[in-house]
């Protein structure tokens, strides 16, 4: 993976107050409060794919939620912890740049992919983010959303990329989405969240390997397996933009 961007983190309704993504001292953001993931661009970037783009991309903490959900063979109710990633995507215009055209002449198609890689005591296990209609309903009765402002499953929130908001806009387009993860292990420690399809950058890498523009966050939990509590998750760190395999569902290294 090669990292090259910087993120931020602010209140939803306050974009004046910025923390660059490697500053060591910088709070973690509290509950309520959103990390925003800049769409930055470098030059370099730019002179090698001129028709990169990037969405900005904003997210809530991790959550927790217990959810009854029907067994497939048999429907029977089980209650199972869900974790979850509410999330918001804009399309900001970029200074200096074009709007992002896809091949057609329209704006280009959103596909989001989420994967929670935990990375305790040198094994990774990976899990990745899950359609479950039972969970998705109480996530948003949990996080008060109603009619076009539910949050959206990775499968429904497939479309093209939301209208150009102007570089200064107050007044944002946001698409709202979440991801979902079922079964992640209570001993977890430490995990990291990929996330990808919010740009279309790329690098081609030897004859057969192509790196994809994604976002990663580091994760701490230290909290108890047998009182499993969303509070105790915590960002390590920043978000940033990496290039990453796009056949590499986890790191070799944590």
């Amino acid at each position: 993976m090669s990292r090259i961007a910087i993120g931020r983190v602010l209140p939803a309704a306050c974009a004046a107050i910025l923390m660059i993504a490697h500053a060591e001292s910088a709070p973690a953001a509290p509950p309520g409060v959103e990390t925003r993931v800049r769409p930055t661009v470098t030059g370099e970037e730019r002179s090698r794919q001129p028709d990169i783009w990037a969405l900005e991309v904003y997210y809530k903490s991790v959550r927790m939620i217990w959810v009854e959900i029907p067994d497939p063979k048999t429907g029977e109710l089980r209650k199972e912890l869900i974790w979850y990633l509410p999330y918001r995507v804009v399309n900001r215009q970029i200074k200096g740049s074009l709007p992002p055209v896809g091949p057609d002449g329209k704006r280009p198609k959103f596909v989001p992919e989420f994967e929670l890689v935990t990375k305790d005591n040198g094994v990774q296990q990976v899990y990745f983010d899950e359609i479950i209609p039972a969970a998705q309903a109480a996530i948003n009765r949990r996080e008060g959303r109603t009619g076009s402002n539910k949050y959206k499953n990775s499968v429904e929130i497939v479309g093209a990329i939301p209208e150009l908001t102007d570089a200064d806009a107050k007044l944002e387009q946001s698409t709202y989405g979440v991801a979902i993860w079922r079964g992640v292990d209570p001993k977890t420690d430490f995990f990291r969240i990929f996330m990808s399809g919010f740009s279309n950058g790329y690098i081609k890498v030897g004859d057969d390997r192509i790196d994809r523009r994604t976002i990663i966050q580091e994760y701490t939990r230290p909290g108890d397996e047998l009182d499993q509590d969303e509070g105790e998750i915590k960002p390590d760190g920043h978000p940033e933009w990496i290039y990453r395999p796009s056949d590499d569902a986890a790191p070799k290294k944590p």
